[in-house]
């Protein structure tokens, strides 16, 4: 039997050096975008466009030099100019792309992909910088987008080492700042303990109360009920249904779990707690303590693990459930304590023979060129049916041929636990495992590990 622990929580493309008007006409080629606009997408050589006497002159009434033009590329919605020395994208009405940031804010999914920064108030100024608000205001706005996340303990630090929850809350602040007119949100919560989800909706709340319209794609449900209009359940691409918060809240139990999407009221929820069984331990931690440049992360943290338990460390953001995990991994070293494995003390060098981790950011663990490959580079012994079986247990046979980096958020959380399967170590450890997955692979992942457990 394996041991689980489970952690949870309680284009920006340069546009500068625009060509401004000349007498010199021959130089420059007035483009209209919406004329030139085809169904499919295009590449239109230079040649063309020297014979072409069509011309449509772009919003922003710039001029764009001939001489400088390698191609431009076009399809229904976008205009791109490939400059010799740099790149001008346009919309359809002819405005610079760079200008919808002003209006439409994104908060991804993996708050790491949007970081520019290392500090914190660096990062939440940056996008401001880029639009030039001026010095005066800068200040006041960064300040304005701290308070709203409550992230007043995180000033001045440095992004890098803070938690998922942590980085999340610094993502929202920097889109914030800039204040668009839309925020579109992906998986907000994913990485939020619930005291940091009620700072998220308060905010969310406040923001709408301003007018501002926000647009958010989420698996946890429960903290929107009480604050969007309307619900739109999309299936294979397309909205298949829309419902009012009332109607949500009043789905039958049995239709909710066939369409797969998680309780919008968690008082609903009910949960089956095992007797335990009296097994062997298989780790135990000892006094064991951990500082992080000199500030202390925890210390005197001590318990045992038996074989066949399912453990859950719960507590906020920050607090230190993820570099836990990494000592018991060997991934870091503590700074005080005792790790023992089947009563001896482990070092550091050797513990990733007792335990494997499975990360809350998935990409720092996928290595192979497809999900079939992930698998066999993780078992090499293992027959295609082998394989074979597995991704269907965890609703990834019919992307096998995928890379792993085209899989959305959920898809690559279920590889990694898929992988873990072909590990044969004594303890499993997984960092935020239904982050990102709906109802119906949420339950499939919680069979796999009772299934594991008990084996």
């Amino acid at each position: 039997m394996k041991t689980w622990i489970l952690l949870f929580c309680l284009f920006l493309a340069s546009c500068s050096n625009r060509q401004t008007q000349s007498s010199d006409h021959e130089n420059f080629y007035r483009i209209d975008f919406r004329p030139l606009v085809k169904n499919e997408a295009q590449e239109i050589g230079l040649n063309e466009w020297a014979t072409n006497p069509r011309y449509v002159q772009l919003e922003t009434n710039d001029f764009i030099r001939v001489k400088s033009i390698q191609r431009i590329i076009l399809d229904d919605e976008k205009l791109l100019v490939v400059h010799s020395d740099r790149l001008s994208l346009f919309d359809k009405d002819g405005k610079y792309m760079y200008e919808i940031g002003k209006k439409v804010g994104s908060i991804f999914q993996d708050p790491r992909s949007q970081f520019f920064a290392s500090i914190t108030e660096d990062e939440i100024a940056f996008g401001c910088e880029n639009y030039g608000v001026p010095y005066e205001e800068l200040d006041g706005r960064v300040s304005n987008a701290i308070k709203r996340i409550n992230g007043d303990m995180l000033r001045g630090k440095e992004i890098y080492p803070m938690s998922s929850g942590e980085k999340q809350k610094i993502a929202v602040a920097s889109v914030n700042a800039v204040n668009p007119e839309i925020y579109v949100f992906d998986e907000p919560s994913a990485n939020l303990d619930m005291y940091s989800v009620e700072a998220l909706k308060n905010l969310m709340r406040e923001l709408k109360s301003e007018g501002h319209t926000i647009i958010v794609a989420e698996h946890r449900l429960y903290y929107l009920t009480g604050l969007a209009d309307r619900f739109l359940y999309m299936e294979n691409g397309s909205i298949k249904e829309e419902w009012t918060p009332e109607e949500l809240l009043s789905m039958p139990e049995a239709k909710r779990q066939n369409i797969g999407i998680r309780a919008a009221d968690l008082r609903h929820i009910e949960v089956d707690i095992p007797s335990r069984k009296e097994t062997d331990v298989t780790l135990e931690v000892k006094g064991l303590a951990f500082s992080y440049r000199n500030h202390p992360v925890f210390h005197d943290i001590s318990f045992q693990a038996y074989a066949g338990d399912l453990i859950a460390i719960i507590g906020h953001n920050g607090i230190g459930k993820t570099t836990l995990s990494n000592i018991l991994c060997g991934m870091q070293k503590e700074k005080a304590g005792q790790i023992l494995y089947n009563g001896k003390d482990v070092p550091k060098g050797r513990r990733k023979n007792f335990a494997y981790f499975v990360m809350q950011n998935t990409d720092c663990q996928l290595f192979g060129d497809s999900v079939e490959e992930e698998l066999l580079l993780n078992g090499k012994g293992s027959t295609h049916e082998q394989r074979d079986d597995l991704l269907k247990m965890y609703g990834l046979f019919e992307w096998k041929e995928r890379h792993p980096a085209t899989l959305s958020g959920g898809q690559k959380q279920r590889l990694t636990l898929a992988v873990s399967d072909w590990i044969d170590t004594p303890i499993l450890i997984l960092d935020e495992p239904t982050s990102g997955l709906d109802y119906k692979h949420m339950k499939e992942v919680a069979n796999v590990l009772k299934q594991v457990r008990d084996a």
